[in-house]
């Protein structure tokens, strides 16, 4: 696998893990902020997304001005301020708006994985490369979990420092990843056609968000106010939801 693959790849896995990452130390840190709305503490997790959206928004126009390098970047340096920065957070609102840097961070990064692999390679290397792309995106989330689990045993605080990850992916894309502007083609643009063919499909991943989210944000509130499971033990049952996904997406592409 040459070096552009790798760093595209290395890309997609750390964007699903934006939101996912921190999920197993809700309970930690709403103990924390005692005084911080219980829906304050969930929107730790949810924010990200709403960010997510915004600059999805953006990225198309970012995409016609600026070249991939430089929205990586830009969007990496996002990911790891944003990320890593909200463990020093001295109050929940000051977490939430690190925590909304993360997610326009990502929304730049998701697209751009997606955009880079449809520039730069044929048509018979895109199908298996967005398999591959779709395994990193869960294999992310899994390991963050992970180790976010083992992290917040020492203090909530560590737990963040997962976001570290973006270093050595910011590192691979200042060396190898090509100066390239990557605008839309017409041609891929929807008609109204597609858009009454494909509600289906927007309505069934909007409910898979939902009850996502709903998950994600509840279980380790629940098992640390009901001391179900010691902390160290969530974010290794939550990774375990995920595991399998990592090899799923190789038998349907």
């Amino acid at each position: 696998m040459n070096k552009l693959k790798t760093t595209i790849l290395s890309l997609s896995l750390i964007t699903v893990m934006a939101g996912a990452a921190v999920s197993p130390t809700l309970g930690a840190i709403g103990a924390y902020f005692t005084e911080a709305d219980p829906f304050l503490v969930k929107q730790i997790i949810t924010l990200p997304s709403l960010a997510i959206m915004m600059a999805f928004l953006l990225y198309g126009v970012f995409s016609v001005r600026f070249s991939s390098r430089i929205i990586a970047v830009t969007g990496l340096l996002l990911y790891i301020a944003g990320g890593a920065c909200a463990g020093l957070a001295q109050n929940i609102y000051e977490l939430l708006l690190f925590r909304f840097i993360l997610g326009l961070g990502t929304g730049l990064l998701m697209p751009l994985c997606t955009s880079l692999i449809s520039y730069s390679f044929d048509k018979s290397e895109q199908v298996t490369l967005m398999g591959y792309s779709s395994s990193m995106n869960n294999l992310g989330a899994v390991l963050a979990m992970i180790f976010s689990s083992v992290l917040v045993v020492i203090n909530w605080r560590c737990s963040f420092l997962v976001y570290l990850i973006g270093l050595p992916v910011f590192l691979m894309v200042l060396i190898f990843l090509p100066n390239v502007k990557i605008e839309n083609a017409k041609e891929n643009k929807l008609k109204g056609n597609d858009v009454k063919t494909l509600w289906p499909l927007y309505g069934a991943m909007f409910i898979t968000q939902v009850v996502f989210y709903a998950l994600t944000s509840n279980f380790s509130l629940v098992c640390a106010q009901e001391n179900l499971l010691p902390t160290s033990m969530i974010g290794s049952i939550m990774a375990f939801q995920a595991a399998a996904v990592v090899f799923l997406p190789e038998w349907f592409w």
